[in-house]
């Protein structure tokens, strides 16, 4: 009997042909040709080990995959918040901008997910400037997976819990144990005035978010890391299909929050503010257009800004994090200093000085 979490895909025991097939008829595209062959090329990948898997026909038909993508995650660093994004929590939806699932397993918080292989056609978006068009892209994409878990009701259906204080409260505990580290770090070398903005967020911004919590149901599932990485579009530059990928919370992460918090982390944390400043509020409109128009109701612009506002300043807890532990602090210097700056610059682009 093969494993129900595959640890090792070169071990036959585990990961063979006819597993192969079987996860392929599975997913629909089994008709045609049994593959006869595959090769496993590694892949570089942080948190998780990863491969391209090349398949090899016999009188393959159009639409049979040439390869397929292998993720293994181990060692209990995270739970199986990405095993139910991709299998369970947008099952049977359609347009969910996530990659198709062909198989998963989960036990004592180790996984696997075999993924269709996206190599050829997209790519992430570490070295691509932010455009509209791309912003646009990502509102619509990130609109249409709050839509299908947004509100108590759809949340309860799905087993998850909306957030509460207890959930708040660990959060921002876990963020406070950066604080004074990075603190001391803004001493050395970087612009003192940060500290003034730092220590004002870490005073107010958790009773900001408490207020928020007391305010209201309009909540929704998260992915909570839209990074540049984490976001892969057409390689043609077209604006076709756009998927976010890697959706890993910490066991102390918001899973459920506001959901312009995706578009805060997206914009304030990787975008230049520059960039930033031209285009958040065209990106935030066609979000909630795109809400609206998938069905979410009762959810104002005027909460939509509310909401970023109060989120974006999440960006300081961010960079916090790196400064828990002193290596990180010291080797990731260069990610949290850049991400304090853009933090920052937020918190005076939209006077959060004075109000929250």
């Amino acid at each position: 009997m093969k494993r129900s979490v595959i640890t090792d895909p070169a071990d036959p025991e585990q990961f063979d042909l006819d597993y192969i097939a079987a996860c392929l008829q599975r997913g629909g595209t089994g008709a045609g040709p049994r593959p006869t062959g595959f090769s496993l090329e590694r892949l570089g990948a942080d948190n998780s080990t990863a491969y391209r898997v090349r398949l090899t026909y016999e009188g393959a038909e159009a639409g049979e995959p040439a390869s397929l993508f292998l993720k293994l995650c181990g060692g209990g660093t995270f739970g199986r918040s990405e095993v139910d994004y991709y299998t369970k929590d947008y099952a049977g939806q359609s347009g969910v901008p996530i990659p198709k699932c062909y198989d998963a397993g989960y036990e004592d918080r180790s996984y696997h997910l075999l993924l269709e292989d996206l190599t050829d056609t997209h790519r992430n978006n570490w070295e691509v400037e932010p455009t509209p068009a791309y912003g646009k892209a990502a509102a619509r994409a990130l609109a249409r997976l709050h839509s299908l878990c947004w509100g108590a009701d759809r949340l309860a259906a799905l087993g998850y819990e909306v957030v509460d204080e207890r959930q708040l409260h660990r959060y921002a505990a876990e963020a406070r144990k950066g604080f004074e580290p990075l603190l001391e770090a803004i001493r050395d070398g970087i612009d003192p005035s940060y500290a003034v903005a730092a220590s004002d967020v870490f005073e107010r911004h958790p009773d900001a978010m408490a207020g928020r919590l007391a305010a209201g149901d309009s909540f929704a599932l998260v992915h909570g890391d839209a990074n540049p990485g984490n976001i892969l579009t057409p390689r043609d530059g077209s604006t076709g299909d756009i998927y976010f990928i890697d959706r890993q919370p910490f066991d102390w992460s918001l899973t459920s929050w506001v959901g312009p918090s995706d578009l805060s982390y997206m914009m304030v944390l990787w975008w230049e503010p520059e960039r930033r400043r031209a285009l958040e509020l065209d990106v935030l409109r066609e979000y909630h257009r795109s809400l609206v128009a998938f069905g979410v109701e009762d959810y104002s612009w005027e909460r939509t800004l509310s909401d970023y506002r109060l989120s974006a300043l999440q960006c300081f807890y961010v960079a916090a994090s790196w400064c828990v532990d002193p290596n990180e602090r010291a080797n990731m210097r260069w990610l949290w200093s850049a991400q304090l700056e853009r933090a920052v610059t937020f918190y005076r682009d939209w006077g959060c000085n004075e109000s929250y």
